[in-house]
C-alpha cells in the first residue's frame, strides 16, 4: 500500500554541514484513474525503471526534438498520452503547459495514439504546447506502458529514471510533478523503500490495525459472505467491494483519535449546513451506542475547523468528529452529495455505502452493520483477544 501517513510533502532537515533541506514524497496522496486489472499492471510497474528505448518507438515529433535516453537522463519526465479524435483528450495540452511552466527542470512529452495524428498539428497549436509531441503510429509505446486508447493519461518518471505515478488524476497532476521535480535522484531511487517503510506506520494499517492484521490471513476475509451492497442510487463512485481508495489519517478530530483497531468503521461525510445530514446524525448516535465495542463512527466535514467546532459544542453528538478540508477520503470516493456513509470492514474494504438519511438508506445500513459486527474476522480476532485473561 501506498504512504497517507505523512504530510503532502515533509522539509526534512539533512544534519550535514552546508547540505540543504530535502523533501521527502507522499506518494500515497496521489490519486491515480486506473481500475481493476489494469490498476494492478500498473501497480506492479510502479517504482520499475522507465525503457528509454521506448522513445525510439515515437515518430513524427513535431515541437521540439525526440526525447532520447540522454536528454531524459537524470530529470523527471511527464508523460502526456492523448488522441486528436477525442475531443476530452485535448485538454490534456492545456494541463502538460502548465506543468512545463510551472515546474521548468520537468520534461514535458506528448504521445499520441496511433490513430488521427493528421489532425494533431491544429490542435496543438490551438492549445499552445510548446513541448515535444510524437506519433505512436504502431501503438508500440501505448502497449509498453498500458495506456488507455483515448487518454487522456499522464504518466511521470522520477530523477532515478524509474516510472513513479502512472496514469493519475489530473486533480493530482501538480502535486506529482512537484514530488518529482522536488526531489533529488538520490531520495527518487529510496522512494519504494521508503514507501514501504511508511506503511509499516500507525496511519497505515488497515481498519483492524496492525495487531488484528497478525491473526488474520486474506484468506479469512476471503471465506467470508459479505453483506449484499446497497443498489440504491449513490451520489458517489460506487466502491462496495473495493478497497477504501485514500486512507484515513490527514482529517484532523475535534476531540481524541477514535482506536479503529479490530472494529467497523462507518464513514460519515456530512456538513453543518445540510438538514438532512442534521437529520441523520441521531441515528448514527443510536448506531455507535449499539456497538460500542465493535463500531466506530466517524463523521468527517470539509469545512472549518471553527464552524465545524461551534456546531458539535451546541448539538453534543457521541460519536467521534473530525475535520478535512482538504476532503482526501471524500474526494477519492468521489461524493458529490451528503450525507454519504461508507462503512469499512476490519481489511480496509468499503462494505456499504449509502445515504443514512431515515427515508432513504438507513435501515439498510443498520442491517450492514450488524451483519459485519457478527462477521468481520477482524472483529472477532480482537473480541478473542480481549476474552483471554490477564
Amino acid at each position: 500500500m501506498r504512504p497517507l501517513a505523512k504530510a503532502l510533502i515533509l522539509s526534512v532537515a539533512v544534519a550535514l554541514s552546508g547540505a540543504a533541506a530535502i523533501c521527502l514524497a507522499d506518494d500515497g496522496s496521489i490519486k491515480t484513474i486506473a481500475r481493476g486489472a489494469r490498476r494492478d499492471a500498473l501497480a506492479a510497474m510502479a517504482y520499475k525503471p522507465f525503457d528509454a528505448e521506448l522513445w525510439g518507438k515515437v515518430e513524427g515529433w513535431t515541437g521540439g526534438a525526440a526525447p532520447t535516453r540522454e536528454s531524459t537522463g537524470g530529470k523527471p519526465v511527464l508523460i502526456v498520452a492523448w488522441a486528436s479524435w477525442y475531443t476530452t483528450s485535448h485538454a490534456a495540452l492545456g494541463e502538460a503547459k502548465k506543468i512545463a511552466d510551472k515546474y521548468p527542470d520537468v520534461v514535458v512529452v506528448g504521445v499520441h495514439h496511433r490513430n488521427g495524428f493528421d489532425k494533431a498539428p491544429e490542435i496543438i497549436r490551438s492549445k499552445g504546447a510548446t513541448f515535444a509531441i510524437g506519433h505512436d503510429s504502431k501503438g508500440e509505446f501505448y502497449k509498453a506502458l498500458r495506456i488507455e486508447a483515448a487518454g487522456p493519461n499522464y504518466y511521470l518518471v522520477d530523477r532515478a529514471g524509474n516510472l513513479r505515478f502512472l496514469d493519475v488524476d489530473k486533480s493530482s497532476l501538480d502535486a506529482a510533478a512537484k514530488i518529482v521535480s522536488d526531489e533529488s535522484a538520490g531520495d527518487a531511487s529510496r522512494a519504494e523503500a521508503r514507501s514501504k517503510e511508511d506503511a509499516k506506520g500507525a496511519g497505515e494499517a488497515p481498519m483492524g490495525g496492525p495487531d488484528v492484521k497478525s491473526r488474520v490471513t486474506p484468506a479469512d476475509y476471503k471465506a467470508v459472505k459479505w453483506p449484499a451492497k446497497n443498489k440504491s442510487e449513490l451520489s458517489a463512485k460506487d466502491m462496495q467491494g473495493k478497497p477504501l481508495p485514500a486512507k484515513l489519517g490527514k482529517e484532523k478530530y475535534l476531540g481524541k483519535a477514535p482506536d479503529r483497531e479490530g472494529k467497523i468503521v462507518v464513514l460519515d461525510f456530512w456538513a453543518t449546513w445540510c438538514g438532512p445530514c442534521k437529520v441523520a446524525m441521531p441515528h448514527l448516535d443510536d448506531l455507535a451506542k449499539r456497538y460500542p465495542r465493535d463500531v466506530v463512527v466517524i463523521g468527517i466535514s470539509d469545512e472549518p475547523e471553527r464552524t465545524v467546532s461551534a456546531f458539535i459544542k451546541r448539538a453534543k453528538h457521541s460519536y467521534p468528529q473530525a475535520v478535512d478540508e482538504a476532503a482526501t477520503v471524500k474526494n477519492s470516493l468521489g461524493v458529490q452529495g451528503i450525507p454519504h456513509v461508507a462503512v469499512i470492514s476490519t481489511d480496509g474494504v468499503v462494505r456499504w455505502q449509502g445515504n443514512p438519511h431515515p427515508s432513504a438508506d438507513l435501515k439498510s445500513l443498520e442491517d450492514t452493520v450488524k451483519a459485519l459486527v457478527e462477521i468481520d474476522p477482524g472483529v472477532k480476532a480482537r473480541q478473542a483477544n480481549e476474552k483471554k485473561p490477564g
